[in-house]
């Protein structure tokens, strides 16, 4: 939006691209809004399909006895993820929790952790390579971190907030306002949302680690809406 130009080419093309297309499938209903107004000359139908999580064969691990408490993000951070507000509302946070760590597992922008050298250097934030096979990390989590675009009105819902939903851990969500990750996975307890700002971010660690105790039954909804078979059949639906 803003370029209307590259606004009117882009819509040109995608129009031409699905002249034979009986249905557009957005990735949520946010994105398919957006998507309608680019597409405004489709003229088949519209629907959206979930990113479905992993199924594990198996439980998850049991968590281990640890003192403090571990956050976890798993995933890279790069473009409009920001941090910064997250980081000092947590060196606030550690101050307090002395034994805390924050957990980054993945490729970062090493700019991003320029203001929290010190945290790194006293490993209260814990700076990881990428990995496939994150469940000797959700071991050790306390609280799972989900970093959206700092952004209001995104049509993005990350697929790592998805991949955590089966993982019996509180979620912490840094996300703009109207984004699918507030809207869609609004009103639960186990989930807490917050935007990049000091002091939501402050507030929303406290509010996580006091919801460890909830464990995921407010999630059951999500979980279903979220499920291959549950996605595999809307599709089918569709067609």
């Amino acid at each position: 939006d803003g370029d209307d130009e590259i606004h009117r080419l882009l819509s040109s093309h995608i129009n031409r691209s699905t002249e034979k297309a009986s249905c557009i499938f957005s990735s949520n209903e946010y994105m398919m809004r957006y998507q309608k107004r680019v597409c405004h000359d489709f003229k088949g139908k519209w629907s959206y399909l979930y990113t479905p999580y992993k199924r594990y064969n198996e439980p998850l691990p049991a968590k281990s006895d640890h003192e403090g408490y571990n956050f976890l993000y798993a995933g890279s951070l790069y473009g409009l993820r920001k941090i910064d507000g997250l980081l000092a509302a947590y060196r606030s946070f550690s101050q307090e929790h002395p034994r805390s760590k924050l957990i980054f597992v993945g490729n970062s922008d090493p700019s991003l952790f320029e203001d929290a050298q010190d945290l790194i250097q006293s490993e209260k934030i814990v700076m990881l390579p990428f990995t496939d096979d994150l469940t000797p990390f959700y071991k050790e989590a306390d609280v799972l971190v989900d970093i959206g675009a700092d952004i209001s009105d995104d049509v993005f819902l990350s697929s790592k907030i998805v991949s955590y939903l089966p993982v019996d851990c509180p979620i912490l969500a840094v996300t703009g306002d109207n984004s699918p990750a507030r809207g869609i996975m609004n009103g639960l307890n186990s989930i807490v949302h917050c935007r990049n700002k000091e002091d939501e971010a402050y507030k929303a660690l406290h509010d996580s680690i006091k919801a460890i105790d909830y464990g995921i039954s407010d999630r059951a909804g999500l979980l279903k809406e979220f499920d291959a078979e549950t996605i595999a059949r809307k599709l089918y639906d569709n067609m």
